[in-house]
């Protein structure tokens, strides 16, 4: 192994289809943890990133910072031997600001044509098919879309054909949106996505905080809570630009899961054989979150000792009990079967506009009423990373612990129940996740005593 931060350091790659790239890493891991009788494994999954250096540059920063608190005289138990292992998966970088015209200025009247096909190009990238020849007739037709007439309908209706032609098939996960985004009528599809959105959220968040929707046109202060800017730009051209934004998400969400429930779930059962009392600690980023989740919920019993779920890319509802008083979140056998041996900590914030745009979204697709904005903590479409877990059993949530801390910060954590931690004045956006204060959070769990 080598060193990070200096901590021993593995890194393991998983390809497109969610298999270990190479048997030999995995083989090599599973020697030198038994060789090195390692306690503790800190397993960290990327997200949204472009590529390795990226991912590398996250686990490097993160690493730092807990190397730098424990050096500072904030000690890991005597008997605890770390080893860290970076995963490393092909997965499509989202840039916050696309999500927000100009950068978080108001703008009205449709996006430029330049904006819709750079979120094409961005689906291009995420895909796995031969998709030119789709993408650029997809192009071709923004001019027709915006016609209110016969011709526009057809080009409305045969630019979706060509974006759902790409999409993975659906797990048909409860509370992400999919069903709409692949069965929607055309014209009820588009109508949803053009109109502009304007919501705001009261201040403080977390579980039980007042959401509002604003309607278009709206600039000043909601009552309950100060107006949140997420799009005012209308029109068809924001639909499609949305609609490729979204399927660029959906197709990233796809691949996150197979990750998890394949490779890293053979990778972790694999480690788990071969050292039955080494304590797994699971950390994701974004999607990152996504999979090792996914991770915990497959076929194998890999057992964590803890799972973190940094600003996570997937529903609120993940782990929810009968969320619209039938259904379970996908994700519910991790808690119902206490999955998790240890804690299990969930970062939260309004500050991710990545992820509460992605939910916005899927529950604007799933209303009639074009001007409904979803997103919030009540809403049936939201994300972890926006929220936190919801709509779980009372005794299943942490509730004295419920605030991300700063540097120094201790927490009183309780095994096999879920901690949501506010996290707004220590999480400025869905990539400030490597700071002082996640590595503190870090800390706190490895130092926690198995029970």
């Amino acid at each position: 192994m080598e060193q990070l931060a200096g901590f021993p350091y593995s890194r393991i790659e998983f390809n497109r289809e969610g298999a270990l790239y190479s048997v030999n890493e995995a083989q090599e891991l599973a020697r030198v943890i038994g060789e090195e009788h390692f306690t503790d494994l800190l397993v960290i999954s990327h997200g949204w990133n472009n590529d390795s250096i990226e991912a590398q540059d996250l686990y490097t920063e993160l690493l730092t910072n807990l190397r730098a608190i424990i050096d500072d005289g904030d000690p890991l138990p005597k008997t605890m031997k770390l080893g860290v292992v970076g995963l490393f998966w092909p997965s499509k970088r989202f840039a916050e600001e696309q999500f927000i015209p100009g950068g978080g200025a108001a703008s009205v009247g449709d996006p430029g044509r330049e904006s819709v096909e750079q979120a094409l190009d961005e689906l291009a990238d995420a895909v796995t098919a031969d998709c030119h020849q789709k993408i650029e007739e997809a192009k071709s037709l923004l001019n027709q879309i915006q016609k209110p007439d016969d011709t526009g309908a057809a080009a409305r209706a045969r630019f979706l054909e060509l974006v759902r032609s790409l999409l993975p098939t659906s797990d048909d996960e409860a509370g992400e949106g999919d069903p709409q985004l692949l069965a929607m009528d055309p014209e009820d599809l588009f109508h949803a996505l053009s109109a502009p959105e304007l919501s705001s959220r009261a201040p403080g968040g977390g579980e039980g905080a007042a959401w509002q929707g604003g309607s278009p046109g709206m600039t000043g202060p909601v009552s309950g809570g100060a107006a949140g800017l997420l799009d005012l730009i209308g029109g068809s051209m924001a639909g499609a630009r949305k609609l490729a934004n979204y399927a660029t998400y959906y197709t990233m969400k796809r691949r996150a899961g197979d990750v998890g429930a394949k490779g890293m779930n053979c990778l972790l059962g694999w480690i788990r054989h071969t050292a039955p009392s080494l304590r797994i600690h699971l950390v994701g980023h974004s999607f990152g979150a996504r999979a090792v989740t996914a991770a915990v919920n497959g076929e194998k019993d890999i057992a964590p000792f803890s799972l973190t779920l940094l600003q996570g890319a997937f529903s609120h509802n993940g782990f929810a009990h009968h969320f619209d008083g039938r259904r379970n979140g996908f994700f519910r056998n991790v808690i119902a079967d206490k999955r998790v041996l240890g804690p299990i900590c969930i970062t939260h914030t309004f500050n991710d506009t990545a992820v509460h745009s992605m939910y916005a979204i899927a529950s604007r697709l799933a209303r009639d009423d074009a001007s409904a904005i979803g997103g919030g903590p009540g809403d049936a479409y939201g994300g972890m990373g926006s929220n936190g877990a919801q709509h779980l059993i009372d005794g299943e949530l942490h509730r004295e612990c419920k605030v991300l801390l700063p540097r120094g910060g201790v927490y009183d954590f309780c095994a096999q129940k879920v901690h949501n931690l506010l996290a707004d004045d220590e999480i400025s956006g869905h990539s400030d996740v490597r700071n002082k204060s996640v590595a503190n959070l870090l800390l706190r769990i490895l130092q926690c005593e198995s029970n």
